[in-house]
C-alpha cells in the first residue's frame, strides 16, 4: 500500500512539473500581453487647431507666417497667405506684400484666392506706375481663370490701358471678350458702359446702339443705370439723324419721377437741343456693313477731329459704380 502510495506521489510531482513547465513557456507572452494592454505613457503629438476664416484674418503677421508655412489647405493656408498680404499692404510694405501674393498664386494655382490675388497684385503694379507688369499679370488671370468674376475687372482694366496707349483695336477686344465670357450677367454693367460709350464716342452709332440695348436687357440694372443707358441710345439715335426716336426715349426719361435730378435735367436739355442734331448719319450705316463684313479694324470707323468739332460735342462722365452719363451739349 505504501509502495502504491508512493507512485502516486511522485506521479502527481511529475503532473505538476509538466503543468509548470507548460505554465512557464507560456509566461513570457501571457506577460508582453499584459504589457501591451497598459496604455503608453508617452502623450501622442496634438492635431493642428483649425481656425476659422474670420479667426485668421483677425491674426498678427507672425501668427499669419505660421499658419503659411504649414503649407495646408486644411489648415487654410492660402487664407493665411492672402490676409499676410493684405497686412503688409495695409501697412505699407509693398515688396512683401508682392511676395505673399506671388506665394499664393504659385503654391495654390486653384484655389478661389488665386485670382483674386492677381487682380490685388495688379493693383500694386498700377499704384506703382509698373505697367507692364499689371498687363502680364491681368493677361495671366484672363488665360488662367477666364470664368472668374475677377476676369471681368481684369479685362476691363486692361481695356483701360490699351484706351490710355491709344490702341483702341485691342480695347474693344478686351471688351468683346468680356461680353462673351460674361453676356447678360449684373457683372458686365461696367464693361457694357465703357464699350457703347466708347463707340458712341467714335461715332459708330450702329455698335454703341447694339451694346446700349444689351445693356437695357440686364434686368438688375438700377433705375439710374437704365436711364443712362436710355440717354446713350437716345444720343445713338441723335447721331444717326433719327430724332424721332430720340424725342421718344427722352419723353419716356422725363416721365420718370424717381431719377435723380440731374439725369432729367440732361434728359431735358437734350430734347431740346434735338434741333440741332444731325440731318444726316454722322456715319453711312451701309459702309460700316460693309467693312465689319470686310475685317476693317474699328479704327477706321472713327471719323477726323475736324469733322468731329463741327458736330455736338458728346460728352461722358463716369460714376462711381462704373455708369456713365452721356449728353449732348451745345
Amino acid at each position: 500500500m505504501l509502495k502504491y502510495a508512493r507512485v502516486f506521489f511522485i506521479d502527481k510531482l511529475l503532473i505538476a512539473s509538466a503543468a509548470a513547465v507548460v505554465l512557464s513557456a507560456f509566461a513570457p507572452a501571457g506577460y508582453a500581453f499584459a504589457q501591451n494592454d497598459v496604455p503608453d505613457a508617452t502623450a501622442e503629438a496634438a492635431s493642428p487647431k483649425i481656425y476659422t476664416e474670420q479667426e485668421i484674418s483677425s491674426f498678427d503677421i507672425v501668427k499669419l507666417k505660421d499658419i503659411a508655412a504649414a503649407d495646408s489647405i486644411d489648415q487654410k493656408s492660402p487664407l493665411a497667405l492672402y490676409c499676410l498680404a493684405q497686412k503688409y499692404k495695409n501697412s505699407g510694405e509693398a515688396r512683401n506684400s508682392e511676395e505673399s501674393f506671388k506665394k499664393l498664386i504659385q503654391a495654390y494655382p486653384k484655389h478661389y484666392l488665386a485670382p483674386k490675388a492677381c487682380l490685388e497684385l495688379a493693383s500694386i503694379y498700377s499704384q506703382e506706375k509698373r505697367e507692364s507688369d499689371e498687363i502680364e499679370i491681368l493677361n495671366s488671370l484672363s488665360s488662367g481663370y477666364p470664368e472668374y468674376s475677377e476676369n471681368i475687372t481684369a479685362l476691363y482694366k486692361s481695356a483701360q490701358i490699351m484706351k490710355k496707349r491709344k490702341n483702341i483695336d485691342e480695347m474693344y477686344k478686351k471688351l468683346a471678350e468680356a461680353e462673351i465670357l460674361f453676356a447678360g450677367k449684373p457683372e458686365i454693367i461696367p464693361v457694357l458702359f465703357m464699350s457703347a460709350n466708347e463707340y458712341l464716342r467714335n461715332y459708330n452709332t450702329k455698335k454703341a446702339l447694339e451694346k446700349f440695348e444689351n445693356l437695357l436687357k440686364i434686368k438688375e440694372l438700377t433705375i439710374s443705370q437704365r436711364a443712362q443707358a436710355m440717354l446713350g441710345k437716345a444720343a445713338s439715335y441723335e447721331y444717326n439723324a433719327e430724332p424721332e426716336k430720340a424725342m421718344m426715349i427722352y419723353d419716356e426719361i422725363l416721365k420718370t419721377r424717381e431719377l435723380d435730378k440731374s439725369i432729367l435735367e440732361m434728359a431735358d436739355k437734350s430734347k431740346v437741343n434735338l434741333a440741332k442734331a444731325p440731318k444726316s448719319p454722322l456715319v453711312n450705316i451701309d459702309e460700316l456693313r460693309s467693312t465689319d463684313a470686310a475685317g476693317t479694324t474699328e479704327t477706321s470707323l472713327r471719323i477726323s477731329p475736324a469733322a468731329a468739332t463741327s458736330e455736338s460735342e458728346l460728352r461722358q462722365t463716369p460714376t462711381s459704380t462704373g455708369e456713365v452719363k452721356v449728353r449732348i451739349t451745345d
